[in-house]
């Protein structure tokens, strides 16, 4: 059963925290449509995109209509599936993609699907994410994970990859150790492990609560007005 309303962080008026940009509001859940799948979320890390969209630093970029729900770096469990799907089912737990794509253009066929020209992203601009208790994505872009796996590792398997692939394909021809990666917020990536990560609660949302990172938040200042209980 689909609940009717769900709770959601949205971005109501960005700007600095002191004047409160996100709200958290009570909104529609989702219905998944033909080869969309509805997921519950359990955990949604705070990127530094996160925190330009917030403090307004794309906005003249964006043009988003406000309000909208923010979040890119999902975990969670499969909630309800539309039609067509068969690559997850009901109780899976997943990670997404934050970006999903067509498919069917020149890009996508060449394996370029970030560069698709009908990508959208959700959490940024006009499109709903999941820092909200359930989100909606395409079928395609719903990756299943081990169920023994910490979806709070889960979350932050899309950001360690990105500087993880960064580096293997700007820098590195063969892969020991990797520190100090940056995406934006200074990770610390080993290939047998991850380190140097904070965890954090964002228990106003329920489940298993968030992975942030320390430093977007000493960056951004603004760990303990969000929750984060640990630093």
């Amino acid at each position: 059963m689909i609940p009717t309303t769900m709770r959601a962080w949205r971005v109501r008026r960005p700007g600095p925290m002191a004047d409160n940009p996100l709200e958290l509001a009570e909104v529609p859940v989702p219905a998944p449509g033909p080869g969309e799948v509805l997921v519950q979320v359990s955990t949604c890390g705070v990127c530094r995109t996160d925190l330009h969209i917030i403090n307004g630093d794309w906005e003249a970029a964006q043009h988003p209509d406000l309000p909208y729900v923010i979040g890119h770096e999902n975990a969670g469990w499969v909630h309800a599936v539309g039609e067509g799907v068969t690559n997850v089912k009901v109780g899976d737990t997943v990670i997404l993609h934050p970006q999903p794509s067509c498919g069917m253009c020149l890009a996508c066929r060449a394996g370029r699907d970030m560069q698709c020209d009908s990508a959208f992203f959700p959490g940024l601009s006009n499109n709903d994410g999941g820092m909200a208790e359930y989100v909606k994505v395409p079928a395609d872009k719903v990756v299943e994970i081990p169920p023994g796996l910490s979806l709070k590792l889960g979350a932050f398997i899309e950001p360690v990859a990105v500087g993880v692939h960064g580096v293997a394909e700007n820098f590195l021809g063969e892969l020991d150790e990797l520190r100090g990666l940056g995406h934006e917020v200074g990770l610390g990536v080993q290939l047998d492990g991850v380190a140097g990560l904070a965890i954090g609660g964002l228990d106003d949302l329920g489940g298993d609560g968030a992975f942030l990172s320390l430093a977007a938040f000493t960056l951004a200042g603004c760990g303990d007005t969000l929750g984060a209980d640990d630093f």
